[in-house]
């Protein structure tokens, strides 16, 4: 699908990899397409899609859930041969 788009997966993962270990959840939200206001209401009832840390009043989430969810393999993409 990312092809037909013509958006190449190798850029999304090095992108991907600059991210830091959490990510704030504004970032995840992005990342998820969620509002901001149904982001923070999933993480205060606990209902979003993968595990939130709440560090005093900051929210975030591990980016190695974030990749899971995104199906996103930290191994380089394997190029078809045509």
């Amino acid at each position: 699908m990312l092809q037909f788009l013509g958006v190449d997966d190798a850029d999304i993962r090095r992108s991907f990899a600059q991210l830091p270990p959490a990510v704030p959840l504004p970032t995840a939200n992005a990342l998820l397409s969620l509002s901001r206001t149904t982001g923070y209401k999933l993480a205060r009832t606990g209902q979003y899609p993968c595990t939130v840390l709440r560090l005093g009043v900051e929210y975030r989430v591990r980016k190695n859930e974030l990749q899971r969810l995104l199906h996103l393999s930290d191994a380089p993409s394997e190029q078809a041969v045509a």
